[in-house]
């Protein structure tokens, strides 16, 4: 997914489902142009080699000591080049001054970037796929009592953060309206800005999709067809600004329906795909970057269900589909305790550019226990799992992030891939959490390279 602050946005998509499960948007027709079907669960399969042989994970340094890291992006194209904000405070939720670096050798270095003063809650960071020197930076200032929060600030670079524009945020949000979350996204010919918003506490909870054609001086809403058929995230983003996101139909729909669009005007038409069945719910993951098809046998489409829930539940699920109509549960991972209830799934993180699943997982050897609640508090260990869609198979990488962190949310981790000029492809991790202590934020930033596939296993 496009990135968020991690703090924030976990919390309010967790309120956002609360506020969803009460809605009541425009009736949707039982008909669909497309039918769609969920296979029986793809066959469980142990490999013969159930671990990959991996580098160790490294730490990334903050910019700077004493400060919140509110989010970082990687380039896609260059896995030493990094982005990142800090805020001057680490207590969540209050504004402080906020700050801009940039590092070209992973951490080693930081400078700050001339971004004008700006003072926030919160910030993202947004890099075109193909053009990363397009940057834009959204600086959110939350508050509790006004009726059109949050306040937003925009930056826009065209230089990689040499010179910056400040851009207006021109949106259609009704008059009155609360905003609960929004997201910009960099594009290499537009730039889109979403948003979710509740007119009451007693309605439903709306989103809007809206595009810039001039970078940021105008913006037009480009959702008037898919918006009536329930809620949406933020667009998948994939080559020539193929756009794929899914909309969740509320009651008085019954039953409700995940539904999967896309378009490949940007935005200016859209086409409904089909169906995708439980326990789907809004997200969904394709292949970074992601390819001109959508999706095809060797590079599938994965949507995930019961994603906002405690990680530690372990009750992650994934469906898979090569056309969009079509879907399949992944089996449990290959360890033991875990059942197609508790599949054994942290968190989903990314998906590779051949199309393979990254997620966290348990000990391989352990697995689960019989008895959740008898789980370490926090987790001393996590082992990043990788889903093969041509071979159906669960592997592992044979060196784990050992890192204690807490996994009491759903969305405590942030991810991104990066493939350099030598094809070596890294994955980036970003932990937050808030301590018992003093309620202060505290994080953590890692990376690992990942192994190289077989030919014969890419594709």
């Amino acid at each position: 997914m496009p990135l968020l602050v991690k703090q924030v946005t976990s919390l309010l998509l967790v309120l956002c489902s609360l506020l969803i499960a009460s809605c009541a948007p425009t009736p949707l027709s039982r008909q669909t142009p497309y039918p769609t079907q969920l296979a029986s669960p793809i066959t469980r399969q142990i490999p013969q080699q159930l671990q990959l042989t991996s580098s160790a994970w490294e730490p990334i340094s903050f910019p700077a000591i004493n400060t919140a890291l509110l989010s970082s992006t990687v380039s896609l194209d260059n896995p030493s080049t990094i982005y990142a904000c800090t805020s001057a405070s680490r207590m969540p939720g209050v504004a402080s001054s906020i700050a801009l670096w940039q590092t070209r050798d992973v951490g080693q270095h930081w400078s700050s970037l001339p971004m004008p003063k700006a003072t926030g809650t919160a910030c993202s960071i947004s890099l075109a796929p193909s053009l990363p020197q397009r940057v834009a930076v959204l600086i959110t200032d939350w508050c509790s009592d006004q009726s059109s929060c949050p306040h937003n600030t925009l930056y826009f670079s065209t230089d990689s953060g040499t010179t910056w524009q400040q851009l207006s945020l021109a949106t259609t949000v009704p008059h009155g309206a609360t905003i609960t979350q929004n997201e910009i996204i960099v594009a290499d010919r537009h730039l889109y800005v979403w948003y979710s918003y509740g007119i009451r506490q007693d309605t439903s909870q709306h989103s809007l999709l809206a595009r810039s054609d001039d970078d940021g001086l105008t913006w037009s809403r480009i959702d008037s067809h898919i918006e009536p058929h329930g809620f949406f995230l933020p667009p998948q983003i994939g080559q020539d600004e193929l756009l794929v996101l899914s909309t969740r139909t509320l009651p008085p729909a019954d039953p409700a329906e995940t539904l999967l669009w896309t378009s490949h005007d940007a935005g200016s038409s859209w086409r409904l795909v089909g169906t995708i069945p439980p326990p789907a719910d809004n997200f969904l993951l394709f292949s970074q970057p992601p390819g001109r098809a959508f999706p095809t046998p060797q590079i599938p489409l994965y949507a995930l269900g019961a994603e906002q829930l405690p990680s530690d539940l372990y009750e992650l699920k994934v469906l898979q589909s090569t056309n969009g109509q079509h879907w399949s549960l992944l089996p449990p991972l290959p360890v033991p305790g875990t059942s197609v209830e508790h599949p054994g799934l942290l968190q989903a993180l990314a998906v590779t550019g051949d199309g393979d699943l990254l997620a966290f997982g348990p000990d391989p050897k352990i697995g689960l226990p019989s008895s959740l609640s008898t789980l370490p508090d926090p987790l001393p260990t996590f082992w990043l799992w990788i889903w093969n869609p041509r071979t159906s198979t669960w592997q592992v990488l044979s060196s784990p992030l050992t890192h204690p962190a807490h996994e009491g949310c759903g969305l405590c981790w942030s991810a991104q891939l990066s493939t350099g000029p030598d094809q070596s492809t890294y994955l980036y991790v970003h932990h937050w959490e808030v301590t018992n202590r003093d309620s202060s934020l505290m994080n953590s930033f890692f990376r690992v390279r990942l192994p190289s596939l077989p030919a014969a296993q890419r594709y």
